[in-house]
């Protein structure tokens, strides 16, 4: 799934340096090979193929369990493995899972404790109640090393910080460990190679401060530009109806002023004195002569009488 998740962000273009990813496994099960001789390389599919994600790979840390390093938790694990395979013929491995055993095992001792303390007392081992609160903010040695309880009764969890530590090799390794008591991290070995040299900023401007307005890339707010759009959409529509009105008036007034003409564009007097003049229009009589005749739907003919020009 590890993988999976990289080879998007790599996708994304989410690697270069401006994000870590921080994989919560706290069995270290991306951390192991197909054996437990196998390097901690959890970029790779298979031992020896490289998928391309040695880079993304950079920028990922890997969160897991804190292994006690005590030899009471190092008997106990083997203990665990040799009784599984005898009594129940289950084959276990030397794995972070065997933690949850031992957690279980100083559970036990707490309760027995508590038990105890409270039945000197003079209690009941049936005043749970009572119980419980002697439970809170104890301390005590158990297999698992120092046994922590706070004020909710939960145990102060120790976990360990992996990083590639190798970049040549891209190996991973522990970078860094953090105690549940103290609630700190304590930084062990090499410094993690950050990709840009330094760890990437926890508030980086305009990622998650949308609202500051100095972040805003756009040049005009969703309103302006709704604005802008609506104001445009009304001016074309405004213009395409004034040129569609004009043409309609410019075909109105042509049409309502055909054959029209003044009376002072008419010229009367000898034909002959405009015969230049009217030698290019179309006249019902022919050149030179004051006369004409048209044929009417019934066969007879008209005479007109050239009387005067048009200029």
């Amino acid at each position: 799934m590890l993988r999976q998740i990289m080879q998007l962000a790599q996708r994304e273009n989410l690697t270069n340096g401006d994000y870590v990813f921080f994989y919560l496994d706290v069995f270290g099960e991306s951390l192991r090979g197909e054996s437990a001789h196998d390097p901690f390389k959890p970029w790779q599919q298979s031992p020896g193929q490289d998928s391309g994600l040695r880079e993304a790979f950079q920028m990922v840390l890997v969160i897991t369990y804190y292994e006690p390093q005590n030899p009471e938790y190092q008997h106990f694990q083997t203990q665990l493995i040799l009784r599984a395979k005898q009594k129940f013929g289950v084959q276990l491995n030397y794995s972070l899972m065997n933690l949850v055993a031992g957690c279980f095992y100083d559970g036990m001792l707490l309760y027995a404790m508590v038990l105890n303390e409270t039945l000197r007392e003079g209690g009941s081992k049936k005043n749970a109640t009572h119980i419980i609160e002697k439970m809170r903010d104890r301390k005590f040695q158990g297999v698992t090393g120092l046994v922590s309880m706070d004020s909710n009764n939960d145990r102060d969890t120790d976990f360990n910080l992996w990083a590639m530590g190798d970049l040549e090799s891209g190996q991973y390794e522990v970078v860094g460990h953090y105690s549940g008591v103290e609630k700190q991290i304590h930084w062990l070995g090499r410094p993690i190679p950050w990709v840009k040299g330094a760890p990437p900023l926890d508030n980086p401007p305009c990622v998650f401060d949308v609202d500051d307005p100095s972040c805003d890339k756009t040049p005009l707010s969703m309103l302006a530009i709704v604005a802008l759009g609506t104001g445009l959409t009304f001016v074309m529509f405004g213009i395409s109806s004034f040129l569609i009105f004009r043409k309609l008036m410019l075909e109105k007034e042509l049409a309502s002023m055909l054959w029209r003409i003044r009376w002072d564009e008419l010229q009367f007097g000898s034909p002959e004195r405009y015969h230049k003049a009217a030698g290019s229009r179309l006249t019902l009589s022919l050149r030179g002569s004051s006369y004409g005749s048209l044929m009417t739907t019934h066969g007879k003919y008209q005479i007109f009488a050239n009387t005067g020009h048009f200029k």
